[in-house]
C-alpha cells in the first residue's frame, strides 16, 4: 500500500506543528537565592578508613530566600571526605517545601550531589548541582539548579542559582 505524497506531507507537517506547539508553550524561569542549613540528627552510619571520612544518611533541615520564591527543606546527605585534603564528593535526596507568590507545593524526588574543594578554617568549601520534581501547584514542573558555599559540622550556607522549567507555559 502506497501512501500518496500529499498525504504523508500533511502528517509529516502535523506532527511537526503538534510538536512545536507544544514546545512553544514551555518555559524556564531563572532564580537566585541564598540558603542556610543545619544537621538535625546523628548520621546512620559514620566512619573513618584510610582518611577518608564517610558519612551516610544524615538529616539536614534548611531554608532559602529567593529572587522568586522560598522555601524550607529536608536534606539526606551522605559523603565521602578525604580529611588530609579537604576534597570529596556527595550526594543524597532533598525536599523542597516551596511558597512561590500565590502557589504553594513541593519539589520532591530532588537528587543531588556535591563536590568538596578544600578545607577552610573549620569547614570546607562545596558546590552541589541538584534537580527536583514538583506537586501540588508545581506539578509538572522541574526543578535544576546549582549552589556554591560553606560546610561546618554544625552549619552551612550555599548561594543557589537554577531555573524552573513548566511544561503549561
Amino acid at each position: 500500500m502506497r501512501i500518496a505524497p500529499a498525504v504523508l506531507s500533511i502528517l509529516v507537517a502535523l506532527i511537526f506543528l503538534t510538536a512545536t506547539g507544544v514546545q512553544a508553550k514551555a518555559t524556564k524561569t531563572s532564580f537566585t537565592g541564598n540558603e542556610t542549613f543545619l544537621p538535625v540528627g546523628p548520621p546512620e552510619r559514620d566512619w573513618i578508613a584510610d582518611g577518608i571520612w564517610h558519612i551516610r544518611g544524615m538529616p539536614i533541615i534548611g531554608t532559602f530566600e529567593g529572587s522568586l520564591f522560598d522555601w524550607s527543606n529536608i536534606v539526606v546527605f551522605s559523603f565521602n571526605l578525604n580529611l588530609a585534603t579537604g576534597y570529596g564528593n556527595g550526594f543524597g535526596t532533598c525536599y523542597f517545601d516551596v511558597t512561590w507568590g500565590t502557589d504553594s507545593g513541593t519539589f520532591e524526588r530532588c537528587r543531588f550531589t556535591a563536590r568538596f574543594a578544600g578545607p577552610i578554617e573549620g569547614g570546607w568549601v562545596f558546590g552541589v548541582e541538584f534537580v527536583g520534581h514538583g506537586s501540588g501547584d508545581f506539578e509538572g514542573m522541574k526543578i535544576k539548579g546549582t549552589g556554591i558555599g560553606e560546610i561546618y559540622p554544625n552549619a552551612g550556607w550555599l548561594s543557589h542559582e537554577g531555573i524552573v522549567l513548566d511544561p503549561h507555559g
